[in-house]
């Protein structure tokens, strides 16, 4: 069957109409990207035959250079569009191809003329009314708790775009006199886009994406394409003086045209700049069908101060690079804006999310980042707790702290509040990543990067899950994405440098990316610390101790390169050393699992495991009163195995029975990723409860799946694989590792001169 010979073809309830580049269902038009339709027409001609992800590409994109992952979502569109959740009209032959399994037979382009109700319709509209009747579904589905709770595999893996209006909002030009107002006319354009993204049937995309065409000169139809959205909203700014002109233009995505402008002209004041915005979102609403406001956040004045807006504007331009020198700058404006209005809640919640990040990428305490992020949003929500961005910012801190059932819901209350917070998505695929249900975080990344295409930390954290899925040949590859949206993006260095480092136990590589990351952004002492975590795998200290100096130097209030400290401490078997790096450590997160683990480690060495249990009675008293009850999750199941050796060690057997149990039940099937080493954990348990040779299988196991993390630390100076030591096998295993080790370490020499 080729092209040339029919014009249609029909399979099951479908219509592939070739002339019309398009596909109906019972004479309704589904809409298909252009590359998902391209990829469904050739799997139709091929109906019943393999076709291979090469065939595909070679067909659809010719010369173009694209990833396997671009074939990916092309499939994920047409499946969904089929209904084939089950993957049972396309299927996928492991690391062969795809079989379009459904008979096809050719039509009759007359008949299935005369069978159309609703032929399709050119500008948008009358197909937006029935995308957005399609959506009521999905979008009742964004109220609290009612997001998906456990998707299916193919549920993962699909884009929230389907069925709903879509609008860019493109940044304003700025028209003023002077020309130096680009952050004013950014922070109008972001404001009226923050209105429409309230809207519950509208998917508006974030504004990284809209604003990454600031200086692209290409037609408004090919922005729409790229985005993949319906309408446009574009406009420009003249701010002179006490006055202010707003101009915008609505724009048919499909056929270019205008179909709406006006031009507003008032007296420059917050509460009327507000009402401008407020004008344009409410009119665009009408004409781009898009639900109700799902917050009654959305109708109240952010802030009367046309002051406070302008800090506010200038900082969130700042915090996006992730630069500790940025994100200290937009700490600042954030801080005058709240000074200024101390009613401003969207500055609170953006000063608590700029003040979490800095403690991630630059040297802020994690203690003082937490009191002072949480005192930001609790103001924020005692102003307006119907802010989802708040609800969201709370949910980071309850993660923090260990509460993952209140992050949670506040991740999803936020979410339901504003159901197109691309961030909000962001960070709850990243939640249920590290919480072990990564398959399902992936669905929310997925989201976040349908609704900000191009940003290059969303794209980077939706990698990060990939690779807690263990997905980690998929992760590379996403990170590769962001490299692609921003080749200066140290953060997606940073990304592929770990995967390297903690999934395929590449180390040398990982340096090489850690140091291009680390030359981008010089001032973080994160990079700083990540390069000596990997030289000390590789067996260098004195380099390790070099980097851990220069992350002293540009934080000498972090805890974190401390904890890599007492680790080279421990190498170096400086125990008096390392328990001062430990007893640092605590004082700033008095939870910090490797800190006391050193400790604990020193007390049963010295023949105390009493004050061993006492130190954890202070830290983790949950886990001593009742054993037998306690609930296993991710934040405790790892100092779980660590409290059981002591209890083991008292003779308290029982006891630690109740902890082994409880972990091994959590952990059932759980596949190991550099985020969870499930084989690893399981080898303490079977270490503990005396199973030596089931406990270096599973270290072998790891130790073969590319695992080389602090590996030095764990087999040598652990004391839950003491009782190991004099094995053979365990000897062997050691060997093995150093000898990789080895070789990596000259091959880094020989590559560095």
């Amino acid at each position: 069957m080729t092209y040339d010979e029919h014009e249609t073809y029909r399979f099951g309830e479908f219509t592939l109409d070739v002339d019309r580049g398009a596909l109906f269902r019972d004479g309704t038009e589904i809409r298909l990207r252009p590359k998902s339709y391209e990829v469904l027409r050739y799997l139709v001609e091929h109906a019943g035959h393999l076709v291979s992800r090469d065939q595909l590409l070679d067909a659809v994109w010719a010369d173009t250079v694209v990833t396997n992952d671009t074939v990916t979502q092309c499939l994920i569109d047409i499946r969904k569009a089929l209904g084939d959740q089950s993957q049972e009209i396309i299927r996928t032959v492991t690391r062969r191809g795809y079989v379009f399994e459904l008979a096809v037979e050719p039509g009759n382009p007359a008949a299935e003329a005369a069978g159309e109700s609703n032929p399709k319709q050119r500008g948008g509209f009358v197909r937006g009314l029935l995308a957005v009747a399609l959506a009521a579904a999905t979008v009742a589905a964004a109220a609290f708790w009612l997001l998906p709770q456990a998707p299916t595999k193919s549920e993962t893996e699909a884009p929230v775009a389907s069925g709903r209006q879509a609008i860019a909002v493109l940044p304003f030009e700025d028209m003023s006199p002077e020309g130096d107002q680009a952050y004013f006319a950014d922070g109008v354009s972001e404001e009226i886009l923050n209105m429409l993204a309230r809207r519950s049937e509208l998917r508006v995309i974030a504004r990284t994406s809209s604003f990454s065409f600031r200086d692209r000169d290409v037609g408004v139809e090919t922005i729409a394409r790229e985005l993949d959205v319906s309408h446009v909203l574009e406009g420009s700014v003249r701010k002179d003086g006490d006055s202010v002109r707003i101009s915008v233009q609505l724009v048919d995505g499909e056929s270019g045209e205008y179909l709406w402008t006006e031009r507003f002209d008032r007296e420059l004041t917050a509460s009327s700049l507000f009402a401008i915005q407020g004008d344009i979102a409410a009119a665009v609403a009408a004409m781009v069908p898009a639900g109700e406001e799902t917050s009654a956040s959305s109708g109240r004045l952010p802030t009367e101060s046309l002051a406070a807006l302008e800090r506010y504007y200038a900082g969130r331009r700042l915090s996006e690079s992730r630069d500790p020198v940025d994100l200290e700058r937009a700490v600042e404006l954030f801080r005058e804006a709240t000074q200024i209005d101390p009613g401003f809640a969207l500055a609170y919640v953006s000063l608590a999310d700029s003040i979490i990040n800095l403690s991630g990428y630059g040297p802020l305490s994690e203690m003082e980042a937490k009191d002072l992020s949480m005192n930001a949003v609790n103001r924020a929500l005692e102003i307006d707790d119907q802010l989802g961005e708040a609800h969201v910012a709370l949910a980071a801190l309850y993660e923090r702290d260990g509460d993952l059932t209140a992050a949670e819901a506040s991740y999803r209350q936020g979410l339901a509040l504003n159901p197109n917070y691309a961030a909000g998505y962001q960070w709850l695929g990243e939640f249920l990543g590290f919480t072990g249900r990564a398959e399902e975080g992936l669905h929310y990344s997925r989201i976040a990067a349908d609704l900000d295409p191009r940003s290059a930390i969303i794209a980077s954290d939706y990698a990060e899950v990939l690779g807690m899925a263990g997905r980690k040949d998929e992760a590379l590859r996403q990170y590769d994405v962001a490299l692609g949206i921003d080749p200066d993006f140290y953060v997606a260095y940073q990304g592929k440098a770990s995967v390297l480092h903690l999934n395929f136990g590449r180390v040398a590589e990982s340096v090489a990316l850690y140091e291009r990351a680390y030359s981008l952004a010089p001032e973080s002492p994160y990079m700083a610390t990540l390069l000596a975590e990997a030289h000390l795998d590789l067996g260098n200290p004195s380099e390790a101790a070099a980097y851990l100096d220069r992350a002293r130097l540009q934080a000498p209030d972090q805890a974190w390169p401390e904890h890599i400290r007492l680790g080279l401490h421990t190498l170096n078997n400086s125990p008096d050393e390392a328990r001062q790096s430990a007893l640092t450590v605590l004082a700033d997160v008095p939870y910090a699992r490797v800190a006391l683990r050193v400790l604990r480690d020193q007390y049963l060495a010295d023949g105390e495991p009493e004050q061993a249990l006492a130190m954890y009675s202070k830290a983790r008293p949950d886990l001593q009163d009742a054993p037998e009850a306690v609930a296993i999750d991710d934040a405790n199941f790892r100092v779980a195995i660590d409290v059981a050796l002591v209890f083991e060690r008292l003779g308290k057997r029982r006891e630690a029975a109740a902890l082994l149990d409880g972990v091994s039940g959590f952990l059932g099937n759980r596949q190991s990723n550099a985020y969870g080493r499930s084989d690893l954990y399981r080898a303490k348990i079977e270490a503990i409860r005396g199973n030596g040779a089931s406990a270096i299988q599973l270290l072998k196991t790891a130790a073969e799946d590319g695992w080389r993390h602090q590996w030095w630390w764990e087999l040598q100076h652990e004391a839950v694989f003491e009782s190991l030591h004099g094995e053979p096998e365990f000897q062997e295993l050691l060997q093995f590792i150093r000898e990789d080790m080895d070789r990596q370490r000259r091959s880094l020499e020989l590559a560095s001169g």
